[in-house]
């Protein structure tokens, strides 16, 4: 039973050691555990050896490292103490390496000098240097453990708990091995207890990350876990069949040989196929998976229910939680699978899967093909819905400008005659029919241009150039010299006029010493960003939801279409306009230019 709890044992820390290490990619803590885990497996080695003559000098070596391992030990502790970061090299580590490499040479001088005496499971046979430095060094690493478990709050201290108690069974489990140092007679069956001190940094590992926080090398020490346990299953069926039908059989020791072998060929098999199952979840796809992925996320309505989708697939499939982003969103830290957009294709790129296994990643690359497909038919739908919109609205706006027209002309006739009249009028009079009648051209000719389906004749237009003041108040321009945009030029100063004025007026209204300012900035997108903020007495909130329709106006000396067609333009040269929220201001319009317009770039 021992041999058998130290074989499992030597497996479990040399397995889980060498994923660590190899999986670490510069990461302190899961190569410090890496490292304390094959010492691990190092030392119960040499015990094991020890106890056969032939191979009791390879035991003998094998337990020098024990100081070694307990410094790999006090190692982990200071950087899970750091939380993680590589920790400065002190004092108290630095003290343990030398002891551990002093007590290692002293421990080969006394081999060296003194005939190994045969030991059953007791102390190492050389002697006390090795055997004080491994406790010395331990019980430091236990000390700062413990008080970093103390200090500790939340997740961080149920890690460090964890840590402990098997520390703290690691030492039961070699306490009855050196008990004949104080006379006492040895205990080699605490030594069983080895496979539940390693067992216990597995769970830490799977359900607190102690050691690493890489979902991979968990799932990954998970499996091994299990593949170790089967084969502990195999060979214990093995020695039960070999035991009972051994004894039992009456044709001699061949049927008990044959039950154990086919025993633990089935158990191997059975569990094979959960193994593989387990590393390469979803490897093979077949049609029939493949289509019902393909059917779900086409289904999706809009973006965030095709990435909530998916990210639905990959955990069925994959057995871990992993989402799947749409740019321009951000994605988490750790692996995602990531849709990047170019032009009019998406393409499905893997971020943080450099340690997965190629069946997660294959797998993985198929759902996001698949995402792939889902967004572009959504990306084909809203052009299609837009398309739709924009044949309705072209089609209200022709018969608006039908109409627009027959008013213009009827109105502008009799605005004639009463112009005309008017001559013989007094002063007064005349003034207040001309002040009237321009209110009512200055209309008909914004009703006219709101109807007009604007055409857009792009030219290279200078950004600072088109920003003309032509109010009371003085404008901040910070738009560099060289920044353009592929624009209508009548159509832009059109823009550019009407929001200046309204910023003119609102900075009057609210007593004419606030500021207005005009700057520029890129979007995450790619489009440009031009603000007009000005610190005037703001958009009551009556407005705000209709501020940019129709005779939305709040000047009775205004029209109420300055903004309306400021729209119009916007959306004719692809872009938009929007009142967004400034800290500092009280109104800020933004133009949204498409980058495909943009020349140069913003400081």
């Amino acid at each position: 039973m021992i041999d058998g709890a130290l074989v499992m044992a030597i497996a479990i820390a040399a397995v889980l050691g060498w994923v660590l290490v190899r999986r670490a990619h510069g990461d302190a803590e899961p190569a410090s555990l890496g490292r304390f885990l094959i010492g691990v497996a190092l030392g119960v080695a040499g015990l094991a050896l020890a106890q056969h003559p032939q191979a009791r000098w390879l035991g003998e070596l094998l337990m020098l490292t024990a100081p070694a391992t307990a410094a790999a030990l006090l190692d982990l502790i200071e950087v899970i103490r750091a939380d993680g970061r590589r920790p400065a090299r002190g004092a108290i580590r630095t003290a343990a390496h030398a002891a551990a490499v002093l007590a290692a040479t002293a421990g080969l001088a006394r081999l060296a000098l003194v005939p190994w005496a045969e030991t059953q499971y007791g102390p190492p046979a050389s002697g006390w240097p090795v055997i004080l430095a491994t406790g010395a060094i331990a019980s430091v690493a236990f000390a700062r453990l413990a008080g970093h478990a103390a200090a500790a709050a939340g997740e961080q201290r149920r890690r460090a708990l964890l840590l402990l108690a098997a520390c703290l069974v690691g030492l039961a489990t070699c306490g009855g091995t050196v008990t004949s140092l104080v006379g006492l007679r040895p205990v080699p069956q605490t030594l069983v207890l080895m496979p539940a001190f390693l067992l216990l940094l597995v769970y830490g590992v799977l359900r607190y990350g102690v050691g690493s926080r890489d979902p991979w090398v968990r799932r990954f020490v998970a499996v091994a876990v299990l593949a170790l346990a089967t084969t502990a299953a195999a060979a214990g069926l093995a020695v039960i069949g070999l035991a009972v039908l051994g004894t039992a059989g009456s044709g001699g020791d061949w049927p008990a040989l044959v039950v154990a072998v086919l025993s633990a060929t089935a158990v191997a098999a059975l569990a094979g196929s959960r193994i593989e199952r387990a590393l390469f979840p979803g490897a093979v796809v077949d049609e029939a998976r493949l289509a019902a992925w393909r059917e779900r996320l086409t289904a999706a309505a809009d973006r965030e229910a095709l990435s909530g989708m998916a990210g639905e697939i990959l955990k069925q499939a994959l057995g871990t939680a992993v989402p799947l982003v749409m740019a321009p969103a951000v994605p988490p830290a750790g692996p995602a699978v990531v849709l990047h957009r170019r032009g009019r294709a998406w393409t499905p790129h893997l971020q943080g899967w450099q340690a997965a296994p190629a069946g997660h990643r294959h797998t993985a690359l198929i759902v996001g093909e698949l995402a792939t497909e889902a967004a572009a038919a959504l990306d084909r739908l809203a052009e299609a819905e837009a398309a739709a919109e924009e044949r309705a609205r072209t089609a209200h706006l022709a018969e608006l400008g039908l109409l627009t027209a027959t008013v213009a002309h009827d109105l502008r006739n009799p605005m004639n005659t009463l112009a005309m009249a008017a001559a013989a009028c007094d002063a007064q009079t005349r003034a207040e029919i001309r002040q009237q009648l321009g209110r009512m051209e200055a209309l008909v000719a914004d009703l006219l241009d709101y109807a007009a389906a604007w055409r857009v004749e792009a030219e290279p237009v200078a950004l600072a150039e088109a920003i003309v003041p032509t109010g009371r108040v003085p404008v901040d321009c910070r738009i560099p010299a060289g920044l353009s945009v592929r624009a209508d030029p009548r159509g832009l100063a059109r823009v550019f006029a009407n929001l200046l004025a309204n910023a003119d007026a609102a900075v009057r209204r609210a007593g004419g010493d606030g500021r207005i300012a005009v700057a520029a900035e890129r979007a995450a997108d790619g489009s440009l960003l031009v603000h007009i903020r000005d610190q005037g007495d703001g958009v009551p909130a009556v407005l705000r939801g209709r501020l940019f329709q129709p005779f939305a106006s709040r000047d009775r000396q205004g029209t109420g279409l300055g903004l309306a067609i400021a729209a119009r333009i916007m959306q004719a040269h692809g872009g938009a306009i929007r009142l967004t929220d400034d800290p500092g201001w009280a109104t800020t319009m933004t133009l949204v230019f498409p980058g495909y317009r943009v020349i140069g770039d913003t400081p």
